[in-house]
């Protein structure tokens, strides 16, 4: 419903950032604009504006704009509403980024292009000579730098000093741009003359053979090849030398010992690299026109390309002369690029950009310029935390040579490194015990193999990729990370890939655990293209991986006692990686090392052919000579670290070489425990060796003799390198240094460190400033010495001592971001997981901070980011306590355990709030407002937690805001959509989500942290469907997406497209769970096709229209919906039968419900494929027993069609969708029982949250998640348990029909209004109905049902009258008993034509006052008239019938009224509206009787008043009215007694206030208790209207226009512009978070009243904050 108005001035509001690119009043084409896949609009909605009723209105997509017959025999959403939405739709853009540049020179300009045509239409009669396309473009080059010349006068007179030095002339030319490009290229010449051999060897290092990808530079090293670049290019390019000399100059200056910025030397490199590319633009601006090269090309401006090349030369100036203003003119470089891609994207020219834009592939020929390197804003700079290049150490004695000498003799080795057609091996295992050098051999290979890369030819030759640990662990992701990383160093014109990514997902970079996919997706992307050259991929110790959410990645190695779920080690997504990577790519091979067989094993799909396996063991001979090697190379580099003589050498290399040895870690142990042994007696040395040889000839013998003289040590100090020990074996990662020492907690006067150093080295050592195991078999051997019930006593000690120091901290005030390291902040939570289920004393170490210092805790963690992982965290603490003690909880346990679950529902909802307002808000720096204490403020939370901290951030909150469960708090997740949602489904192991929408994309989101992994470039137009099988051909998962006449079908994990039909109208889509079928409904034909080679395997016809299809869980079985009618077909059998009305009412006549009455659009089968639910437009869905044909329940709780429905994954829930916006959630009735015919009405729970159709639900494969796709263009994820948990509580506290009023109340809030004395608040929602609350408590009190769209709410003065104004041009008065906190309906007001928008109460209660758009007031006189009948309701017929009562009807009007208020002693009644006037109209006099008016007692206007007026109201005395214009512009102060018989030119009749403009109140009233105030939504200012300024007004200018804007002492409060913060004093106190804001609307949607602040919220919420009286602002 809206109305049309032709706006008088003005322009609709737009978007901002947003043009439009076609008229409003034409539809657009078919299909969403053109919008990056996930632009977020500053609307939510695509809207068209139609100038409406008071202000703009829009029409929105919501679904009830499209009506829907019930006989309808297509799909609801079809055709004619994707119509109906694109005649809706206006297409958009965005903005191009501004250009830094100063205006632009004449030749870039249209008169410049034209005056040239003209000179070459000349010029043709006269057969000039012709320009060049060389000349042209140096032209562009001379215009830059006379533009420098006018713009930067004093930095190009020193750079021409610098040329003229070169030169030895005095002066440049200036007039003669041919003679200075001739001066120019001199300088070129004698500079690239003067270059020799030994500059290059200034700068490299020849003797290091660190790989180029790890090397720690600033980029010196490069800079010598820049100078083969510009010798090399400038022969291609000589006429562009004014550039070229400014380079050279450039170069000398970064060579400069002065030079001293190193990452700005690393950003002028990468400019002047890319300089031959940034020459070859011009050919794509300067492309000859017609066949002629003489003219400027006139399709394309010159203006970016002009930018762009005074840019470049301004930034090699100002190096050459060490400007510091030079770092600035690299980001406008990158401006005027950016303008340049925008204009060629424009022309639909992207391909040609990239070919000239981008670096060159590996084609290239040798002349060509090398690839930058990557700047700091450069796609590849992001990847570089993950360097590996610590571990390609070139230590001396680490014994690399040796070892790969020994493997690149073996065959397996040589099969390996061959690429050539015969060799068939792609993987090659490296298998040994811990320490036999398969770490060494890998290190080995990633650095020899990749010094060949400058060889090609190499037979073994390849980049290289690798990752051996370091500090991101052993994770699958750091894994991937770090190959990407490699991949994009090492071909860096790749490099697309990761920016695409980047660009689509709108990330700045892939830094977390719950990014696998996306870096996967990358990985994959890179290897697939054709311009991947192979590469070696190396990775490490892949035994010791796990993913990053898998129970054993929370549990250190060996603790297989404490882990509750699984025991399962290995990397099954890296491994699933390896396998699908060799078969899409034949420039891809792995090299793996490993100590288990496992893992291998896993691989096993790889084929045997494709994967070999090399054994470091003392089986081989060859490996044992080679140990024997490496040992005496060993004993001699320790003899000379020792200082030993030759013969003391030659008696330890004679011992070892004698030994039958197989483990580089044993020689390195052996012979420092030798060195440490024998420090004073060294001779004895050989003896100790030959001991250790025959009593400890394995690593972990070795370990216990290391062990046993740690215990032999002082009573003390064996204490302290046990705690050392104990407590890095229960670390669940290497601890920083900062971390360790106070973890380690020793007395001060010992140095944990040097004890680390010289006593634990065999264990432990310090590396980049962490202390850690030197080998992960050193640690599993303490924890096997320690045993099961020291392990978990340690786990308590480090509790303890984490929490110590944290409550230490909290206490001395020392919590500033940093001050307390990260694993003593957060890391007990994770202790404390693996010890709670052994007792109720392990969780009580966590009441001292989760009961007295939470709040704290919570500042602590959120100001140092690490809310998510703490999240995590909690979360497992959280589920594992209620799986271990629910049986053996007590009191106290129980009280802690409270506080853990409102712990993780508070931090949950934190974390929403904050991602929301990051995504949402087109103000993000606002984030920082969304502190734990204003998040706890909208929490539901009301336990112990809120009740006892939110007094400490609020002290002067008396009665806090009432907040609904299930509508945040179990809310994990909001993710945004520029357009409607349709469709969402979870991935096989439901760690991401996918989600269809009508921009046409599919995006697959991450479950844990609702982050955007990857989007899938879908449509054309709207991507109706998704769904995503169990597994696939290849044991790869299928994704599949439709929009209305195609189907696209891809593998999940690698985004391979595999197949797209092209079909008729596509209404649904399903795939079987092994992913080898594809069924599709398609008009009124359901087709199933096999996959992968998609043959048809059945087509069946239905009757009517084939609305909805679903596959069973367990494959067999296929159900589509026939209209109203459920076919089952059978895939084994082949046949097919009907579930409708007429075979139910067959097989039973005693009473069995019947099936739906219309269209079926939601369909769901049980986890064991024995029930069927199904959703229908009747607004029912009905679970059927397949077996028996019959139902076993129907649900019917939704008022609107249910769209979707979805079985959970243990069958004991269903969820329904519907477009009444919510999601209901039914419980069995016992287990396994769903009923036996009955009718539930009221579900278990209800989800509410939405604003919009909610069309598309899924439940996650395990677990208790479930995500909705709804039309407000929203995917969320909700926690049904924890929605389960609020509800409960709730309605243990709140009788059976308040809490059902509560659920109910779904529809946002249309208006507001509060009593005069705050005790009473009422409220009206969309769906028409009335709210009564308590303004004490905020407690609902009364619901009544109207109708119509109510428009405005009062109270009478005294609070026992409500007056209602709807759309449906009826007024409503109840009689409300305040103590009660009831109302009754009293009279019904009928007599207007069109919308009521404001009613009044007199004072006196007599009489009530309506404005109305059909240009009437009208005065109803209450006080005798007969009252409705109170035993009818709103939905009676006869409760809709008029009270007979006396009314006036005032006429004088000519535009809609808005306004309307009574004078205090009830003699006047003002009016005013649209057409700006301000009417007075006498009732003094009045009687019962009709006394209708043709016009006003008193017309007032003035041309000041030009807005449409919004608010009205009496002075005190009744003397002077005030007015409100549109959006707070303007107040205006009326005298109705001013005479009118006033001499031409007529004064004006009014005082114009200014100042208020700031915030656009519409509401407006003064109290005869405080006449000297001004009371609005917005909060009360000083108004004094007898004040010296305002009489000054009215005696001359008729303005005040510095009244400040004051809040009255007794009303502190108030609310800002834009309603983000409720304020005291003007102050911002409250942050409100968006969901928490007001909905928008024409009503009266908030208001501050005295000491509270009321807000109507789109969520259906009314919040009440109210304030003590004597409270004052915090500090």
């Amino acid at each position: 419903m809206f109305r049309l108005k032709l706006r008088k001035k003005g322009k609709p509001p737009g978007n901002v950032g947003l043009s439009t690119a076609a008229p409003s009043d034409q539809p657009t084409p078919d299909g969403p604009a053109a919008t990056p896949p996930n632009a977020i609009p500053n609307n939510a909605t695509n809207t068209t504006t139609v100038v409406g009723h008071a202000e703009e209105e829009t029409v929105t997509d919501h679904a009830e704009q499209i009506p829907r017959s019930a006989s309808m025999s297509a799909p609801k959403l079809n055709m004619l509403e994707d119509i109906s939405k694109s005649a809706a739709r206006v297409p958009s853009s965005v903005d191009t980024a501004q250009s830094l540049a100063s205006p632009r020179p004449n030749i870039a300009s249209p008169e410049f292009q034209a005056e040239s045509r003209a000179q070459f239409q000349a010029s043709s009669k006269s057969s000039s000579p012709a320009y060049t396309l060389e000349e042209r473009a140096a032209a562009l080059w001379d215009d830059a730098y006379d533009r420098l010349k006018r713009e930067k006068p004093e930095m190009m007179d020193s750079y021409e000093s610098i040329v003229s030095g070169y030169l030895a002339q005095e002066a440049i030319a200036q007039s003669d741009p041919s003679a200075r490009r001739g001066q120019m290229k001199g300088l070129v010449d004698t500079w690239l003359g003067s270059l020799t051999q030994d500059n290059d060897e200034d700068i490299d290092d020849k003797g290091d053979d660190t790989p180029k990808e790890v090397k720690d530079d600033t980029g010196a090293d490069k800079i010598c090849s820049l100078k083969d670049i510009i010798q090399t290019t400038v022969q291609a390019y000589p006429y562009v030398s004014i550039i070229w000399a400014a380079s050279c100059l450039a170069i000398e200056g970064l060579l400069s010992p002065s030079f001293r910025h190193s990452y700005a030397r690393i950003q002028a490199i990468s400019v002047i690299s890319r300089m031959n590319w940034y020459i070859g633009l011009s050919k794509l601006f300067l492309r000859p026109d017609d066949g002629d090269v003489r003219l400027p090309s006139s399709r394309y401006s010159l203006e970016p390309l002009c930018a762009l090349y005074e840019a470049i030369l301004a930034h090699a100036v100002a190096v050459a002369t060490d400007n510091p203003i030079f770092e600035l003119y690299v980001s406008e470089i990158e401006l005027c690029e950016n303008e340049i891609k925008h204009e060629f994207q424009q022309q639909d020219l992207k391909n040609q950009l990239v070919q000239q834009f981008e670096a060159p592939n590996n084609s290239r020929d040798e002349t060509s310029p090398k690839p930058d390197p990557p700047t700091e804003n450069d796609p590849t700079k992001l990847l570089e935390d993950f360097s590996c290049s610590p571990v390609l150490q070139t230590d001396e004695d680490n014994g690399f040579e040796y070892v790969f000498e020994w493997a690149c003799e073996t065959e397996e080795w040589k099969n390996f490194v061959d690429w050539s057609a015969k060799s068939h091996s792609r993987i090659l295992w490296v298998n040994g015990d811990p320490g036999a050098g398969k770490t060494r051999l890998l290190r080995a290979a990633a650095r020899k193999l990749s010094a060949r890369n400058g060889d090609m030819n190499h037979s073994g030759s390849a980049n290289m990729a690798y990752y051996f640990g370091g500090d991101g662990g052993y994770n699958t992701f750091s894994t991937i990370k770090s190959l990407v990383c490699h991949i994009l160093n090492s071909q860096p014109h790749l490099k697309d890939h990761l920016s695409d990514s980047l660009k689509v997902t709108e990330r700045k970079d892939f830094d977390d655990l719950s990014d696998l996919y996306a870096v996967s997706s990358i990985f994959y992307s890179l290897i697939q293209d054709r311009s991947f050259s192979r590469t070696y991929f190396v990775v490490d110790a892949i035994d010791h991986f796990a993913d990053s959410r898998e129970p054993s990645l929370l549990c250190p190695t060996g603790d297989r006692e404490s882990e509750d779920v699984s025991n399962e080690r290995t990397p099954n997504k890296l491994l699933d990686l390896i396998t699908t990577s060799i078969e899409l790519s034949n420039q891809v091979k792995w090299l793996l090392s490993a100590h288990c067989m496992e893992c291998e094993a896993n691989l096993e799909f790889a084929g045997e052919s494709t994967q070999h396996h090399l054994n470091m063991s003392a089986k081989s001979e060859t490996f044992r000579k080679m140990m024997n090697k490496y040992a005496v190379f060993k004993a001699n580099c320790v003899s000379k670290k020792e200082n030993y003589n030759q013969n003391l050498q030659n008696a330890l290399a004679c011992e070892l070489r004698e030994a039958s040895l197989s483990n580089f870690m044993w020689v390195d142990m052996a012979l420092d425990f030798v060195a440490n042994k024998a420090s004073l007696t060294p001779w004895k040395g050989p003896k100790i060796l030959r001991y250790l040889m025959e009593t400890a000839p394995g690593i972990y013998s070795l370990y216990s003799l290391n062990m046993k003289t740690v215990k032999e040590l002082g009573e003390h100090d064996h204490d302290y390198c046990t705690s050392i020990l104990s407590t890095m074996a229960v670390a669940y990662r290497p601890l920083q240094i900062s971390e360790f020492v106070r973890v380690i907690n020793l007395p001060p006067i010992v140095d944990p460190l040097a004890i680390v150093a010289k006593i634990l080295s065999p264990f432990l050592e310090i590396s980049k400033n962490s202390v850690q195991f030197r080998h992960e078999s050193a640690k599993d051997f303490i924890r096997q010495d320690m045993g099961v019930e020291k392990i978990f006593t340690e786990h308590s000690k480090m509790i303890r001592r984490c929490l110590e120091f944290l409550i230490h901290s909290i206490e001395s005030g020392d919590t500033a971001p940093g001050s307390t390291p990260e694993y003593l902040t957060i890391y007990w939570i994770e202790h404390l997981s693996v010890i709670v289920k052994y007792g109720r004393e392990a969780l009580l170490l966590a009441k001292p901070i989760l009961k007295g210092y939470l709040k704290q805790w919570l500042e602590i963690i959120d100001t140092q980011g690490q809310l998510q992982e703490t999240l995590s965290m909690m979360t497992k603490l959280n589920a594992v306590f209620k799986a271990e003690t629910q049986n053996t909880i007590d009191v106290d346990t129980e009280d802690v355990y409270q506080t853990i679950r409102d712990t993780v529902r508070f931090m949950r909802l934190h974390q929403n709030l904050k991602s929301s307002l990051a995504t949402f808000d087109p103000a993000p720096a606002d984030i920082d407002n969304i502190t734990p204490g204003n998040s706890l403020l909208f929490s539901c939370i009301d336990g112990p937690l809120r009740k006892k901290i939110l007094p400490k951030y609020f002290p002067q909150l008396t009665t806090p805001p009432l907040i609904e469960p299930n509508k945040l708090d179990c809310c994990l997740h909001t993710m945004a959509h520029p357009d409607w949602v349709r469709g969402c489904c979870f991935s096989p192991d439901g760690r991401q989500v996918a989600s269809s929408s009508d921009d046409g994309f599919v995006r697959l989101w991450d479950v844990e942290t609702g982050i955007l992994q990857h989007v899938f470039d879908v449509f054309d137009s709207y991507a109706r469907n998704v769904v995503i099988s169990g597994t696939g051909p290849k044991n790869r998962a299928i994704l599949a997406a439709n929009d209305f006449k195609s189907i696209k079908i891809w593998e999940l994990p690698t985004g391979k497209l595999l197949s797209s039909l092209e079909l008729g109208p596509v209404y649904s889509i399903s795939i079987n769970q092994g992913g080898d079928k594809l069924a599709a409904a398609v008009q009124d034909i359901v087709h199933v096709w096999s996959i992968p080679d998609f043959k048809s395997v059945v087509t069946l016809k239905t009757n009517s229209s084939a609305r909805c299809v679903r596959f069973s869980p367990c494959g067999n079985i296929l159900a589509f919906s026939d209209n109203e009618e459920i076919i089952i077909w059978e895939a084994k059998a082949k046949e097919q039968h009907k579930i409708s009305e007429q075979k139910l009412r067959t097989e039973d006549e005693g009473g069995q419900l019947p099936g739906h009455s219309t269209g079926i659009d939601g369909l769901a089968f049980s986890p064991n494929s024995k029930l069927l639910v199904s959703g229908s437009d009747d607004r029912t869905a009905r679970i059927w027993d397949l077996e028996r044909g019959k139902v076993l329940t129907v649900l019917d709780y939704h008022t609107e069609y249910i769209n979707d429905v979805s079985f959970s994954s243990d069958g004991t829930r269903v969820a329904t969708a519907s477009s009444d916006f919510t999601i209901a959630i039914w419980k069995q009735k016992s287990p396994g029982d769903w009923g036996s015919g009955e009718v539930r009405k009221q579900p278990n729970q209800v989800l509410s949250g939405h604003a919009g159709v909610v069309q598309s639900i899924s439940f996650a494969p395990r677990g208790s998640l479930l995500a909705s796709a709804s039309y407000d263009n929203r995917l969320r994820l909700w926690d049904t348990d924890v929605v389960e948990e609020a509800t409960s509580e709730v309605q243990s506290d709140q009788s059976p029909d308040i809490s059902g009023r509560i659920t109910r109340q779904q529809q946002p809030v249309k208006c507001v209004a509060v009593s005069q004395d705050g005790n009473l608040i009422a409220s009206a929602s969309e769906d028409g109905t009335v709210h009564l609350w308590d303004g004490t408590t905020g407690e609902q009190r009364f619901t009544e049902l109207v109708g119509g769209n109510i428009m405005s709410l009062a109270f009478s003065e005294d609070a026992s009258l409500l007056v209602s104004a709807s759309t449906d041009s009826s007024a409503h008065v109840w009689e409300v008993q305040p103590t009660l906190g009831t109302m009754k309906l009293k009279h019904r007001l009928v007599g207007h034509d069109n919308w009521l928008n404001h009613a009044a109460i007199s004072p006196s209660r007599r009489f009530v006052a309506t404005a109305s758009d059909d240009r009437t007031v009208r005065v109803w006189d209450i006080s005798g008239a007969a009252t409705v009948d109170t035993n009818q309701t709103a939905e009676d017929d006869e409760s809709n019938e008029p009270t007979e009562m006396p009314v006036s009807v005032f006429n004088g009007h000519t535009d809609w009224i808005y306004c309307v208020a009574f004078s205090p002693d009830e003699t006047r009644l003002a009016s005013a509206g649209d057409d700006t006037h301000v009417m007075i109209w006498n009732l003094a006099g009045k009687t019962e009787e009709q006394n209708d008016k043709a016009a006003p007692d008193r017309d007032m206007s003035d041309s000041r008043v030009s807005e449409y007026i919004r608010g009205i109201a009496f002075s005190a005395d009744g003397s002077k009215v005030v007015s409100v214009s549109e959006n707070g512009g303007i107040i205006a102060i009326w005298n109705p007694d001013l005479s009118n018989d006033q001499p031409e030119p007529r004064q004006p009749c009014c005082v114009i206030i200014e100042g208020f403009d700031s915030v656009p109140f519409r509401s407006i009233r003064i109290d005869k208790d405080y006449p000297d105030v001004l009371q609005t939504e917005f909060g009360a200012w000083q108004f004094d209207l007898e004040g010296e300024a305002m009489k000054n007004a009215w005696a001359s200018t008729f303005e005040v226009r510095s009244l400040e804007q004051v809040r009255p002492p007794r009303f502190p409060l108030g609310i800002s512009k834009g309603a983000k913060w409720i304020t005291w004093k003007n102050e911002n106190l409250i942050y409100l978070p968006i969901q928490f804001r007001p909905a928008d609307g024409e009503g009266i949607l908030f208001q501050v009243q005295g000491h509270s602040v009321v807000l109507g919220c789109k969520s259906g919420q009314v919040l009440l904050f109210r304030f003590s009286d004597n409270a004052s602002l915090p500090t």
